[in-house]
């Protein structure tokens, strides 16, 4: 059976040659060669601001809120954690579980639509910048520039590579996509 591209040969306990795939990117500035895996519960105390391309939209974690803490500002901060944070501007909070609801999710995607399209530079951020804030991100990107979800998911994991949102989420933001009747309309050339 043919190798699979970029993989390493290895021998298990046994003496068994076994094909491990390895992933090779940058996570939080550094090289990184592997999988990505973060303990449940564990966010790193450092501050993570990611731009997202040249747009005037950034997401990131709790700390990125905080100016003391991450030395940058912004003119809009939207919080979709479920704590407030020093630096918020605006407050959604939402939850990464199944407990997600519509009735949050829409709000917090909306007003992420409204700041995107004002002047300035919005942050969109949840506790690790990982699910909650990726997801409201992709899916603003996706109504405001009229982009399939995955499409917009695929524009912030080039900035966020190990970015997951939650199922749960990532269901209502396509819901959320495909009823956006607000969104604008398409041009010919697209």
């Amino acid at each position: 059976m043919p190798e699979p591209p970029d993989s390493t040969r290895r021998t298990d306990d046994h003496g068994h040659d076994s094909t491990e795939p390895r992933i090779r990117s940058r996570v939080d500035g550094r090289a990184h060669d592997g999988p990505h895996v973060r303990p449940f519960g564990w966010h790193p105390e450092v501050p993570i601001v990611r731009q997202i391309g040249d747009r005037p939209l950034f997401l990131g974690n709790r700390f990125a809120a905080d100016p003391e803490r991450s030395g940058r500002t912004f003119d809009a901060v939207l919080t979709v954690a479920e704590d407030r944070e020093p630096g918020t501007t605006h407050f959604r909070p939402l939850v990464d579980s199944t407990d997600a609801r519509w009735e949050r999710f829409r709000p917090a995607v909306d007003t992420a639509r409204r700041l995107y399209r004002a002047d300035g530079d919005l942050l969109v951020h949840c506790k690790a910048g990982i699910s909650r804030s990726t997801t409201v991100v992709a899916a603003t990107i996706a109504t405001e520039e009229d982009r399939r979800l995955s499409e917009a998911v695929d524009v912030v994991l080039e900035h966020r590579p190990y970015a997951v949102a939650h199922p749960q989420l990532r269901k209502l933001a396509a819901y959320y996509v495909a009823g956006c009747a607000d969104r604008p309309p398409r041009t010919a050339d697209r």
